[in-house]
């Protein structure tokens, strides 16, 4: 069997999984599997745990790991009729007791958002994002146009009533609980600062692997950039089984990713304490693009257009641009 064969049947098997037990349990489970495999790394194992199951075709959120379900959430209520709430924004609600076909959309939107992304990563510029995260965004969108007959911006009448900026005094807000200007700038420098910080921990640590060959360079930079991104991810567990209040907790892998990636870029070049002052900066910046996200896709959309996968994929874009003019100069 040739090595396509096997990572489309990777990818479609993680992807029907991912849409039975929903799109928020199963990057839930990404991330966890992700801060595993990093602990690996860590200790001079294997990385076939975070780049092949967590990050890969097996388990990634582009994958099974949280895009299939997303897809599979739209094509049940839109197509179906069977979403198990009749909303396909619930990326909660497990998709198991919905039709086989909902679960066959989720494994092969799995196998395309896979191979769309791997085609990205071959394009001058787009290549230097996080192509899943770009995947994620697109098919999702295009999940909205097929499945529900909307445009990618949402439902016509609720953005001619709001704006499309509006939130309707945050009722139409994702997560609104965390939409009031302050409070999103707190979570933003603090999660920045946060990962920066660990990434510089974690950066100590794999240096000296690399320099003795136990692991390969490349490592030293995935696992600082996503250790955190997975520690996030598993916070939202509370989320996920909190009601009301309990559940309201600030959702964050997209601030650490970015604040880990400012942080990753600066360091080489002003050091560590500097880089972490870095780090608060892209935490802003993730938060910040992650809102605006919500407020131009999610707020007056039918299905889930995912804001913190928005962010990363515009400000992975943006920056690693940014800093491969700057290495230029």
């Amino acid at each position: 069997m040739s090595n396509v064969m096997v990572t489309i049947i990777y990818a479609f098997c993680g992807g029907v999984f991912g849409a039975s037990i929903g799109a928020l349990w199963a990057f839930i489970l990404c991330t966890l599997i992700a801060v595993m495999g990093a602990l690996v790394v860590l200790a001079g194992g294997s990385d076939f745990i975070l780049m092949q199951v967590a990050l890969g075709p097996i388990f990634g959120p582009a994958a099974g790991g949280f895009l299939s379900g997303v897809v599979a959430a739209t094509y049940a209520h839109g197509v179906r009729k069977n979403h198990p709430t009749n909303n396909a924004k619930d990326i909660v609600t497990p998709l198991m007791g919905t039709s086989w076909d909902v679960l066959f959309v989720g494994g092969i939107s799995a196998v395309i958002s896979f191979y769309f992304a791997a085609l990205l990563s071959k394009v001058p510029f787009i290549q230097l994002g996080d192509t899943g995260a770009i995947s994620i965004v697109v098919l999702s969108l295009l999940s909205r146009v097929l499945f529900l007959k909307e445009s990618i911006f949402g439902n016509k009448k609720s953005i001619e009533k709001h704006g499309i900026f509006g939130t309707n005094n945050y009722e139409l807000s994702w997560c609104g609980y965390m939409t009031p200007k302050p409070l999103l700038m707190m979570i933003g420098i603090s999660m920045g600062g946060f990962s920066a910080a660990v990434a510089a921990g974690t950066l100590s640590v794999l240096r000296p692997l690399v320099e003795s060959g136990q692991i390969n360079a490349g490592l030293a930079w995935t696992v600082p950039l996503f250790f955190t991104w997975g520690i996030s991810g598993i916070m939202l567990t509370m989320m996920a089984l909190g009601q009301g209040a309990t559940g309201r907790v600030p959702v964050t892998h997209a601030i650490s990713l970015v604040g880990a990636l400012m942080f990753l870029h600066t360091e080489p070049i002003f050091g560590t304490n500097t880089a972490i002052l870095f780090g608060i900066l892209g935490g802003i910046m993730g938060m910040a693009v992650q809102e605006f996200g919500a407020r131009v896709f999610w707020n007056h959309g039918g299905n889930h257009i995912d804001p913190p996968a928005f962010s990363i994929a515009v400000n992975t874009l943006f920056i690693n641009i940014l800093f491969s003019f700057i290495s230029l100069h």
